[in-house]
């Protein structure tokens, strides 16, 4: 279990959200049949967006505070994912 570090996140029913510096990103709960994971989705201000899948909302979560926040664009945040997996299958 992690503390939130950041300490402006909302919630709204079943969606936590938070806007940082250059971007804004959104933590939602889906289900597809009896499937639930947490969506992801991370927008700029011209609305672009990348959306990533995680099983725990702990994973979402840490992926924001601690990759997403320091990223100025979509493609930093899709470079940074491509990072973020290379080092967790180590």
């Amino acid at each position: 279990m992690r503390i939130i570090e950041l300490n402006h996140w909302f919630v709204d029913g079943n969606e936590l959200s938070i806007s940082l510096m250059n971007l804004y990103a959104s933590i939602e709960l889906k289900s597809l049949g009896n499937n639930k994971y947490f969506s992801l989705k991370i927008e700029d201000s011209e609305g672009k967006e990348f959306i990533i899948l995680y099983n725990t909302l702990e994973e979402a979560i840490y992926f924001t505070e601690n990759v997403v926040v320091n990223c100025k664009s979509i493609d930093d945040v899709t470079n940074s994912y491509g990072e973020h997996v290379k080092k967790l299958k180590r």
